[in-house]
């Protein structure tokens, strides 16, 4: 009887997490800069950014306490073989596969890169929208001599 007592306030408990950490899940735009961020459900987020013609990249976990959101980028390496076979080093890699390369074959590592631009440590979320948050906790949701407010607003049509 104890047994099932606490199985099914776990199971409650549980089920209030999921249902409260699912406000956190979907596609969101920034509002100054050219920048995505896909929350998904299970418990994985990707940033990106775009400047001319640099795209940065991050791909990560995010967990939720209250209305603020953590995020922790998960970095992914290539090997690069240098000079000979039994030298190696690991750099981040420019796409979400891990992979061999030699020095030869590294053009492609100067267009895209990963967590060039870093993804927020956390946010807030605040009538649907996520906002950076001051260092007195508060979210960063009122404009600046003139500077428009930078959040990260909810988006049906993210670029993808």
């Amino acid at each position: 009887m104890r047994y099932s007592i606490v199985f099914i306030l776990v199971v409650l408990m549980s089920s209030f997490s999921i249902e409260n950490d699912s406000k956190f899940v979907g596609d969101f735009s920034n509002t100054v800069e050219n920048s995505v961020l896909y929350i998904r459900a299970n418990g994985n987020f990707y940033f990106i950014y775009r400047y001319e013609m640099s795209t940065s990249w991050t791909n990560g976990t995010w967990k939720s306490k209250a209305d603020t959101i953590f995020f922790e980028m998960v970095p992914v390496y290539d090997t690069v073989e240098l000079s000979s076979p039994t030298r190696d080093s690991l750099i981040l890699s420019v796409d979400s596969i891990p992979s061999r390369k030699s020095v030869k074959h590294m053009d492609g590592y100067f267009g895209v890169k990963q967590n060039m631009r870093k993804a927020p440590d956390k946010l807030m979320y605040l009538n649907g929208d996520l906002y950076q948050i001051l260092i007195n906790g508060q979210p960063d949701d009122k404009p600046k001599k003139g500077n428009p407010v930078k959040y990260f607003k909810r988006s049906t049509s993210a670029p993808k």
